[in-house]
């Protein structure tokens, strides 16, 4: 397990439905490349994030305004299906540069409390609280 995957391991327990945080956190566990690279291949079309937990912005809301609307978090760790980002972690003005770039992001700032997740397009940007 990497430095940043325990926080990603606990924002998906929050965050996402039991039934596929299960199988995420399975390939967490393993730690193989493969298994990553499995899990971060569900990251560009994933749809299961808990609706209470999850606020889909509007194309036109403002991430870094939403973001400093809830505490202005500065740093994210970042499980990504682009390598660019993968096993990161960013401060806020590069996830807000990212977010509409279409790789599959989850962005952790608090994994109990505050989280992004940014799909393939604009239109699949949550705010996870």
């Amino acid at each position: 397990m990497t430095d940043v995957q325990p926080t990603i391991a606990e924002a998906i327990r929050e965050f996402v439905e039991p039934r596929v945080a299960a199988r995420m956190l399975t390939l967490i566990e393993s730690g193989t490349p493969k298994s990553h690279r499995k899990l971060v291949l569900m990251l560009p079309h994933f749809t299961a994030l808990k609706p209470s937990r999850a606020l889909r912005l509007a194309g036109s809301d403002d991430l870094a305004a939403v973001l400093r609307d809830h505490g202005d978090p500065q740093r994210f760790e970042i499980l990504s299906d682009s390598s660019q980002l993968d096993d990161r972690v960013i401060d806020a003005s590069e996830l807000v540069a990212r977010a509409n770039d279409g790789p599959g992001i989850l962005a952790v700032a608090d994994p109990r409390h505050l989280a992004v997740f940014c799909g393939e397009d604009a239109n699949s940007v949550h705010l996870l609280t």
